[in-house]
């Protein structure tokens, strides 16, 4: 298989990562090293298939990550609230298609929305082609009424909800399960039976699906290149939102809030059948509609990289034989080596 054929596994190992995201830490230089020794001698797909069936259970586990509230903070709320049996209700909802939505999944956090001493919870419904999320209220006697819903478009996920007072605080992902973005958090505001956003976020941009601004090498000329399914196609050259040394990885190193997206790019120059590979620090936009270019830690090399680690504030570069050790510089907006 050349640098330019696309595994077939790709999408898959895309669709963990983006559901696990930061939740379990990268690995360290050693078995980074041994996983890239064990892929130089049994090849990519003997590499990759024994997580096949990790992926394709993910896929269905994580479709709404039980975030933004704690395990025993969501028991605690949902005991006092009386029993419901969510599949069964129905809310009145004019914007949806016979004037009725149903829940898509159970709630996704409880707390007291309104301030009337009660406990409401927020669950997604199904409402035509979107899913909004809804906040409910429940009598005593398990009857269900709504409060407000917010509906942040058709082409989203839910990642987290967390009730914080009168604002719930939402993390969204593209829609597409293979999209590679930094979960957005949201936030809405609950106002006279309203919700409305807080934080400026309009849209869900994915970078295997939108034009990347990326410096060139002689082989690769980089600029705008506007990418499709993770592939981007020049007159010149061929480009990918991948690499078979490691994935993209996420860490907050800003400290705004919204994580910072290490991205590996694979370019294979026309006529060629191998390729370069580079690693760039990429940020989301405050309304969620593009990426920029914070840095590159490692430009455009045909052979010497292996593997990287990104653990915040340090990224670790694997090499044949020798390891590269960096640290995030906020005032200079780099990374510079990391002091033994």
């Amino acid at each position: 298989m050349t640098e330019s054929e696309r595994d077939p596994l790709a999408g898959a190992f895309a669709a963990l990562r983006t559901e696990v995201r930061e939740h379990v830490p990268g690995p360290g230089s050693d078995q980074l090293r041994q996983l890239g020794n064990r892929r130089a001698r049994h090849g990519r797909y003997q590499a990759a298939a024994g997580m096949l069936s990790l992926v394709l259970a993910a896929s269905a586990a994580f479709w709404y990550w039980p975030g933004g509230q704690s395990d025993a903070d969501r028991a605690g709320r949902a005991s006092s609230m009386p029993a419901v049996d969510w599949k069964a209700v129905s809310v009145p909802l004019a914007s949806c298609p016979g004037g009725v939505a149903r829940p898509s999944s159970g709630p996704l956090g409880y707390g007291d929305i309104d301030a009337d001493g009660r406990t409401d919870a927020v669950l997604p419904v199904s409402c035509g082609s979107t899913q909004p999320l809804m906040a409910v209220r429940v009598a005593a006697d398990g009857q269900v009424a709504g409060l407000g819903q917010l509906d942040p478009g058709p082409a989203v996920r839910y990642n987290s909800v967390a009730v914080e007072g009168h604002r719930l605080r939402v993390g969204i992902d593209p829609g597409d399960p293979l999209g590679l973005s930094p979960t957005q958090q949201r936030v809405y505001e609950f106002h006279n039976g309203q919700f409305s956003q807080v934080t400026r976020y309009q849209g869900t941009a994915d970078a295997n699906n939108t034009t990347l601004s990326l410096p060139g090498s002689a082989a690769c000329a980089g600029g705008d290149l506007t990418f499709a399914s993770g592939v981007a196609t020049t007159a010149t050259a061929r480009y990918e939102i991948r690499s078979i040394h490691g994935i993209a990885e996420f860490a907050d190193l800003d400290g705004d809030g919204m994580s910072e997206m290490l991205t590996p790019v694979t370019c294979v120059p026309a006529g060629r059948s191998s390729g370069e590979t580079a690693l760039f620090l990429l940020h989301l936009s405050d309304t969620g509609l593009g990426f920029s270019l914070l840095a590159t830690p490692h430009g455009w090399d045909s052979a010497g990289l292996r593997g990287w680690t990104l653990k915040n504030p340090n990224l670790t570069l694997l090499y044949a034989g020798a390891e590269k050790q960096l640290a995030w510089d906020q005032a200079r907006h780099t990374f510079i080596p990391r002091a033994r």
